[in-house]
């Protein structure tokens, strides 16, 4: 299975969308006080939630290996940094949907949910803009130069997965 660097832009794009809605549903928290609007915030934190952990993963099995592996030390330099810095994000994405999307979370405490948020999506908005200005441009690249590694489920020295640590 090929995943294209294009795939993940999309992903990136439909992501950032979905926190967009998110964010603007919770700026509405202070003035709404049905579960109604808390339910709808935390089913589409579920969603992102599931988006994200494909994404992530892909992006850790199939295209940071690739790129680290890289015969072009300034792709080779960008992929190891990135993957280092922004390792944490996935973690701390988990544990705060985990956090929100208990039931009852968000209403019992819609201001910090409001904050929590803000500041998870300021981080995942930071990485997505690295990514798609700095990262994919060379991934690009190297796939242009060389079409026969293009980013695949067999990317990676030893074709199994690589993930992240915290």
């Amino acid at each position: 299975m090929k995943i294209t660097v294009n795939r993940f832009r999309r992903q990136h794009d439909n992501v950032m969308q979905q926190a967009t809605a998110i964010l603007h549903l919770a700026d509405k928290l202070h003035t709404e006080t049905s579960g109604s609007l808390a339910r709808e915030i935390g089913a589409r934190l579920t969603k992102i939630s599931s988006d994200l952990r494909i994404h992530f993963a892909q992006e850790d099995s199939l295209l940071y290996p690739r790129l680290i592996e890289s015969d072009d030390p300034e792709v080779a330099a960008v992929a190891r940094t990135f993957f280092d810095e922004m390792g944490s994000l996935g973690p701390a994405f988990e544990k705060f949907s985990a956090t929100w999307t208990r039931i009852g979370a968000i209403g019992a405490d819609p201001l910090r949910f409001q904050r929590e948020a803000n500041a998870i999506f300021l981080a995942l908005s930071g990485r997505v803009e690295r990514e798609n200005e700095h990262l994919y441009p060379l991934a690009d690249r190297i796939v242009v130069a060389h079409p026969e590694i293009c980013v695949s489920q067999n990317s990676g020295a030893d074709g199994g997965t690589r993930t992240r640590t915290a």
